[in-house]
């Protein structure tokens, strides 16, 4: 089979609008031809998508796309929510995200690795009793959990997640896995 590659086609459309005028656009199309095309531009198809997301509101809306195999905490769903496009770390927390749900998907078993830079909390702190607490959030069920795995974003920003391996419906399925967003936010205090 042929190595095509993923272009970008001009497409103009035509829009009757209410005050019975034509609005007419043009646009760049991603034109893909197979599925190994998407695999070979995944990374150029995730930065198309990431760009046409215009607020954390707009990703949470869009979730079930952008983040299939994430879960959230009560508190990161706001989080994630309230974060605007003007924010310097904006992009950066829906690019990671996005890997860290991408690297689920693929998930195959054994260590989880995402392609990410991730380090655990420190013992300390996390048996700390005022600063353990602040590494707490919120399940939908309301259970409390305690989360330790965090991104750190830049200086002053983290994603704290855990990852969970899912049980399996039959000996002979592939294993699966979710991640659990616990909070999206400034540095927790050390």
């Amino acid at each position: 089979m042929a190595d095509f590659a993923v272009t970008d086609v001009p497409v103009t459309y035509s829009v009757l609008v209410d005050t019975d005028e034509i609005q007419t656009t043009n646009e760049r199309v991603l034109n893909v031809w197979d599925a190994g095309s998407v695999e070979r531009s995944r990374e150029q198809i995730t930065e198309r998508v990431i760009g046409t997301i215009t607020s954390g509101e707009h990703a949470w809306e869009r979730r079930s796309e952008l983040f299939s195999h994430l879960e959230w905490s009560r508190e990161a769903e706001v989080q994630l929510r309230s974060l605007a496009l003007s924010e310097l770390v904006f992009n950066s927390v829906v690019d990671h995200l996005v890997r860290l749900n991408q690297y689920t998907v693929t998930w195959a078993g054994g260590p989880f690795e995402p392609l990410v830079k991730f380090s655990p909390e420190g013992e300390r702190t996390l048996q700390h009793g005022k600063l353990g607490v602040e590494r707490d959030c919120t399940l939908p069920s309301g259970e409390i959990k305690r989360l330790s795995l965090h991104i750190k974003l830049t200086d002053y920003w983290r994603i704290y997640f855990e990852f969970r391996q899912l049980v399996k419906e039959a000996p002979e399925a592939p294993p699966r896995g979710r991640v659990l967003v616990g909070y999206i936010g400034k540095h927790l205090r050390l």
